[in-house]
């Protein structure tokens, strides 16, 4: 699989998450996933590049990192190969766009989005705030992530997990939307 590729839970499958583990349930199937996998699934969410999820879990086991990267590929194809997840494709475009009808400025270190229809605000911290930027300039996860790593040296190890939660919060809120 391309690094680049989206990844989704496929319509219909369920999960449970029972003392750090998830059962997954298809339909036919019921799968444990253990603390590695349970990691792996909640990052599953159609806007996050395959590279990303796995850096995510990588950084929770630095000292196995090459193992670890290793079975984390092996469970998502298992995965897709079992038609448990669906492989969105690799986007030419960025996945990821400001909504048409949020408004942005920047006042100083604070960037402040407001939705045009309902006049809700948020106020961005300056890491936030140059997310959205990077976002705004049409780049992708795996890029965003590289430009933060290279302006911010002295980022924690748990950054593509932060930005993700970060970014699908914004999503979720309404303030981003995937590009088709």
């Amino acid at each position: 699989m391309s690094p680049e590729v989206l990844l989704r839970i496929r319509p219909g499958v369920q999960s449970l998450e029972i003392d750090g583990d998830v059962l997954v349930y298809d339909g036919d199937t019921l799968q444990l996933l253990s603390h590695p996998g349970t990691l792996v699934w909640k990052r599953i969410d159609g806007l996050t590049p395959l590279a990303v999820i796995v850096e995510a879990v990588v950084e929770a086991f630095p000292d196995q990192r090459n193992a670890v990267e290793d079975d984390v590929l092996r469970l998502l194809n298992s995965l897709v190969m079992t038609n448990v997840l669906d492989g969105l494709g690799t986007p030419d475009l960025p996945a990821l766009v400001p909504s048409p009808q949020v408004g942005w400025t920047r006042d100083d270190a604070v960037v402040l989005l407001v939705d045009l229809r309902d006049g809700r605000r948020r106020a961005l911290t300056p890491t936030g705030g140059r997310i959205w930027e990077l976002v705004g300039e049409h780049r992708t996860m795996t890029a965003v992530l590289q430009a933060l790593r290279a302006e911010y040296p002295d980022v924690p190890a748990v950054l593509s997990q932060q930005v993700g939660d970060f970014i699908a919060d914004l999503v979720k809120e309404g303030w981003l939307e995937r590009r088709e």
